[in-house]
């Protein structure tokens, strides 16, 4: 987030990211996405994260990063399932699950649209537990099936995933693929 204002400039940033405003000049939706070449690979679950919130991993800034530019967890979803599908034209194949749709979804290890009992500041720690592709699962997460009581409690190759992602994130040059599995 303050990449941006250094290379745009304290006026110019703005108009940067401004989602919420864009929702309210009468925009349908937001496309989202997960590879900004400029970045690498940011997972989806870091971006909807990082729209609800306007932090970063470690909580900053406190009152979030131009804060009136926030979205709902519903949005932020949106923006990466329905709304990325319809602006590459692909509404009618992708981005719901629907009669003759491509069936294309993962499993999560949580609801994170349960605002109750996933605070915003775990959503980024969600782990994906099956990936499906035309409706069939084409990956299966170790933990697949693993009972789990909190995010205090998960199996020990979520718990490894999760502090990796974190560190992946947060110290600088670093990079690996995440998940050991």
């Amino acid at each position: 987030m303050q990449f941006a204002e250094r290379r745009l400039g304290k006026k110019r940033v703005r108009g940067a990211y401004a989602w919420s405003r864009i929702l309210k000049e009468g925009a349908n939706g937001i496309a989202f996405g997960s590879d900004w070449p400029t970045v690498g690979k940011v997972p989806p679950l870091l971006g909807v994260y990082a729209a609800i919130t306007r932090k970063d991993l470690n909580g900053s800034p406190l009152h979030g990063w131009y804060a009136d530019e926030c979205v709902t967890r519903t949005v932020a979803l949106k923006g990466y399932s329905f709304d990325a599908a319809f602006a590459a034209f692909r509404e009618h194949d992708f981005g719901t699950l629907d009669t003759n749709m491509f069936a294309d979804f993962i499993v999560l290890d949580r609801d994170i649209t349960d605002h109750k009992h996933v605070p915003d500041a775990d959503i980024w720690r969600t782990q994906i537990l099956g990936t499906f592709v035309g409706g069939e699962r084409v990956w299966k997460h170790p933990c697949w099936g693993v009972p789990y009581k909190n995010a205090n409690d998960t199996c020990t190759e979520r718990k490894v995933f999760v502090e990796k992602t974190f560190e992946r994130f947060t110290t600088p040059g670093r990079v690996d693929n995440g998940c050991p599995h």
